[in-house]
């Protein structure tokens, strides 16, 4: 088994982010039949992290690619009562478990969520065969310190920033304060605190301070104003079709509600192809009631259509519809009925490689983990002895 996680800005700084990063994952997931990729940080990068390995799972469907979800241990009655009351916009059903270090390895202090998060992401990296890094060595924030964790602990790391794009951030160091500037350049020589507030005449604290000045003003130079990756112009919208032929109850719909906000608020989904017969009116009525919240949300609806021959009426091209309408979506939402499971269609869908699929029925109705509880909910909680 290999165990992945991911190192990265908040922030995007290249258009072929999303390329690379999925060729890194493709890359990973050739190397075993079991793979585990880990998350414990949020922010765009890792949004496209998660596609990439949602791609993954379609395009090497023989193997056991997993995502897990990293939390503090007393983050899981938080989770699962937030996602019982449909507060968690990350729809929980993608993960195929949620994980937590043992008591002690992160504080339980609420004051100090910085450090928390800290600790939780060097445990993370711990666990780590192997990362996939886009981390810009001139910007000294959170994930370069753990660039230099992982660095130090010998974990394999596989590389996706872009060589031009360093030599355009260190190109705007010129442009900084003076100060500023002699403490990024020291930094990035490796000398130390005590020598960079020696150099600039201040103190440690006030050094530390103008470096984190000077690397955000670096950060917000550096951001182009066309890197989310999903965002496209109104003539190519990002597409997601929704096959939802499950049954909907009250918990179903509210995972659908999740997947559908999740979608557009994190890779700006604004068009959802419908196949009428292929999708519950509990789904479509949640889909028409954010469509008139939002109005970006278009919903393009398809009906199957009948020919008569000699033997009546029958369903014409099927199955080339649905191919059809896979073949122009970047996402599915898929919620499979459990009665008579629609073979068919999910023999289609595992075909489809370039989608990224939600899988609504994907860890099928899990117990709930909050003690003396017999709701229904997908959710998988495990702690880790390490």
């Amino acid at each position: 088994m290999i165990i992945c996680s991911f190192l990265g800005h908040k922030d995007i700084y290249d258009e072929d982010i999303y390329e690379k990063l999925t060729e890194a994952v493709f890359n990973i997931a050739e190397l075993d039949d079991t793979v585990e990729f880990q998350f414990c940080s949020t922010g765009y990068f890792y949004a496209l992290c998660l596609a990439a390995v949602l791609e993954a799972k379609q395009r090497f469907p023989q193997k056991n690619i997993a995502i897990v979800i990293v939390a503090r241990s007393e983050s899981r009655e938080y989770l699962v009562s937030n996602l019982k009351q449909n507060k968690i916009e990350f729809p929980l059903y993608i993960a195929d478990k949620v994980i937590s270090p043992p008591p002690g390895v992160v504080t339980e202090s609420e004051r100090d969520m910085t450090l928390s998060g800290r600790q939780l992401e060097r445990w993370t990296i711990r666990r780590s065969m192997h990362i996939i890094s886009y981390v810009y060595p001139v910007f000294f924030d959170s994930a370069h310190m753990q660039h230099r964790y992982a660095g130090n602990r010998g974990i394999a790391m596989t590389d996706i920033t872009n060589p031009e794009t360093t030599e355009e951030i260190r190109k705007n160091i010129q442009f900084l304060p003076e100060r500023q500037k002699t403490v990024i350049t020291m930094q990035l020589a490796r000398q130390s605190w005590k020598e960079i507030a020696a150099a600039c005449g201040t103190s440690i604290k006030t050094a530390h301070s103008d470096a984190v000045h000077a690397c955000i003003r670096l950060q917000r130079d550096s951001i182009l104003g066309v890197l989310e990756t999903f965002r496209r112009t109104p003539h190519q919208p990002v597409v997601c079709c929704i096959l939802a032929i499950g049954e909907a109850d009250y918990n179903s719909l509210c995972l659908f509600e999740q997947a559908i906000l999740f979608l557009f608020r994190t890779y700006h989904v604004a068009r959802f192809k419908i196949l009428l017969e292929y999708c519950h009116s509990g789904y479509m009525y949640i889909l028409e009631k954010l469509a008139e919240k939002f109005p970006e949300i278009k919903i393009s609806l398809f009906v199957d259509t009948k020919i008569k021959d000699s033997t009546g009426y029958r369903h014409h091209r099927q199955a080339e519809k649905i191919n059809t309408i896979l073949r122009q979506s970047d996402f599915c939402i898929w919620h499979p009925p459990l009665k008579s499971p629609a073979h068919g269609i999910a023999k289609q869908l595992e075909d489809a490689e370039q989608i990224k699929v939600l899988d609504m029925g994907g860890n099928g109705p899990l117990p709930c983990p909050l003690q003396n509880c017999n709701c229904k909910t997908a959710f998988r909680y495990v702690t880790i002895g390490m």
